[in-house]
């Protein structure tokens, strides 16, 4: 998360493009139903509004499925726990908080968005425009993400060398499928 200060806690958001923004909130309401009917409480305690300003509010739904994104696209993903999410344009983002998703509300409605960085850009068009998953991250704020995939060795010599990647702005990673 860019607008961390830091030391804080890093946000993590797990963003999907999605086809049909109609289609993606009839099937998530419709699991969001299920789930409320098995666990005996109303929709409502499920959804959040919130409220941009006067004309513009957004449902920030919560799928009480611990390690959903784990389950489904491997440990990689294990990082976020709770998965409270919002359907921004073409967009389905999942984070670990409904202040997570206020915030990336927030900067989404302002224009303070990643394909708005100058570092992203430069990413963005140094890869094919075809593939199925990008990594992108800020490497100098990323050691918390990383610590826990990395042996007690490896994460030792980051923190010894904070400075070096404090000095690499971005890494990613592109991965295509091919017949």
């Amino acid at each position: 998360d860019g607008n961390a200060p830091e030391g804080a806690a890093s946000v993590v958001y797990f963003i999907l493009k999605i086809n049909s923004r109609a289609q993606t909130e009839e099937k998530l309401g419709a699991i969001l139903e299920k789930i409320a009917r098995v666990e005996s409480k109303p929709v409502a305690d499920y959804i959040t509004q919130y409220r941009f300003d006067e004309d513009l509010s957004f449902n920030i739904c919560h799928l009480p499925v611990r390690h959903l994104a784990a389950k489904i696209f491997g440990s990689l993903f294990s990082v976020l726990d709770e998965h409270y999410y919002v359907v921004l344009d073409n967009y389905l983002v999942f984070s670990g908080s409904v202040e997570a998703l206020k915030s990336l509300i927030n900067d989404f409605i302002l224009n303070k968005t990643l394909k708005n960085e100058p570092a992203f850009k430069e990413f963005r068009d140094n890869i094919s425009p075809r593939y199925n998953l990008v990594f992108y991250c800020n490497l100098s704020k990323s050691q918390p993400f990383f610590s826990s995939y990395l042996t007690a060795s490896l994460n030792k010599a980051w923190q010894q060398n904070l400075g070096v990647f404090r000095n690499i702005q971005v890494m990613g990673m592109q991965l295509n499928a091919s017949n």
